[in-house]
């Protein structure tokens, strides 16, 4: 629709409207609204009004931050310590060649509790690590010795 000084027959604003709804067969109150409002602003606004589509998505947009939620804002002290590649990447288990060797696990093996030794470790980190349980918890957690 453009800007025009005469007034727009009703029934043709509804017609383009509901044919520009994609298919839907009737026109909803919010529709009818709109399409008043925009009758309105152009007899107010004359020649420097807005088309319908923008008049539209004005109104829309200025009722938007009413109803929908803003993002939440984080909590707390921000951690200056950026994630560890291990939490962001992706890391794959493997076994050790040599069937004999069997260090202790990154992760649950303490020398002052007992130790847990391990053929497995992670390919990229080359740290060893049972493949059940403990590659997971090292590679999801940042405390992982909990």
């Amino acid at each position: 629709m453009q800007c025009r000084g005469e007034a727009l027959d009703y029934r043709v604003i509804l017609t383009a409207a509901a044919t520009a709804a994609a298919g839907c067969a009737r026109i909803t109150p919010a529709v009818r609204l709109l399409l008043n409002g925009h009758i309105l602003h152009k007899r107010d606004k004359g020649d420097s009004c807005l088309d319908a589509a923008k008049f539209w998505k004005q109104v829309v947009d200025g009722l938007l931050p009413e109803y929908v939620p803003t993002a939440s804002v984080p909590r707390g002290r921000p951690s200056g310590k950026p994630l560890p590649n291990r939490l962001s990447e992706r890391h794959f288990p493997a076994t050790y060649d040599n069937k004999k060797y069997k260090p202790d696990c990154e992760v649950c093996s303490d020398r002052s509790k007992g130790r847990h030794q391990c053929n497995t470790y992670c390919k990229q980190c080359e740290l060893p690590m049972h493949a059940i349980g403990c590659f997971e918890q090292y590679h999801t957690l940042r405390d992982f010795r909990k």
